[in-house]
């Protein structure tokens, strides 16, 4: 008998994307306040180019694809809830 088991990708360092993405626009000669402008987009292009195009050629392409940024501060709250949630 096969099941049918749905593929879920998770992506936990969508915030180091952020800050690559950030510092190269930096480093390119972009102002602060532009390349703070900027990286949202340029981040989503270099995420679905890097790794969202290569699940597009497996076999069991992913059901969901979840993108996690800030995981290490909600892990940390989780384990001391009596201190608020802050952002």
């Amino acid at each position: 008998m096969i099941f049918k088991v749905p593929v879920v990708a998770i992506f936990t360092k969508m915030d180091a994307i952020d800050t690559k993405v950030f510092n190269e626009l930096k480093t390119s000669g972009l102002s602060f306040s532009e390349a703070k402008k900027q990286t949202p987009s340029t981040a989503k292009a270099k995420f679905e180019k890097d790794y969202l195009e290569p699940l597009e050629n497996v076999n069991h392409k992913p059901a969901c694809i979840v993108q996690l940024r800030g995981v290490l501060f909600l892990f940390l709250w989780l384990h001391s809830p009596s201190q608020p949630l802050s952002t």
